[in-house]
């Protein structure tokens, strides 16, 4: 069986890594925002609009600049806390499970002794 910190140092690089793709998905919705703010604020640009048409186009604009400052502040929040626990995880797995750890060295140690015990009869 793999040594139980080792799997912690693993899933704790696993989780690092999966930050990097919430930064790329994140990247991604900022593009697309952009871009359809650029068509609202070329659309506002123009004079034919009416009043009814200029509002909702200044209300779409506000609102998801509002829902992108939000959501890169939470995004923000979580990429902290997942990459200090990757981190954690992957600097000191070895110390967050010692004791399962313990218990399968210690099924271990006697599984060596009863193979030598084997291998001492075998020989005799």
């Amino acid at each position: 069986m793999a040594d139980d910190g080792h799997v912690v140092n693993e899933a704790g690089a696993l989780l690092a890594a999966c930050c990097a793709g919430l930064v790329v998905m994140q990247v991604l919705f900022e593009m697309r925002n952009a871009e359809q703010s650029r068509q609202d604020l070329a659309q506002l640009s123009t004079e034919s609009l009416t009043h009814l048409q200029r509002t909702r186009l200044e209300s779409g604009l506000r609102r998801r600049e509002s829902m992108r400052e939000s959501r890169r502040l939470n995004l923000v929040l979580a990429i902290g806390i997942l990459l200090a626990s990757a981190e954690l995880m992957h600097g000191f797995g070895h110390y967050l499970a010692p004791q399962h750890g313990a218990l399968s060295a210690s099924h271990t140690d006697d599984h060596d002794e009863l193979v030598s015990d084997g291998d001492s009869q075998a020989g005799s």
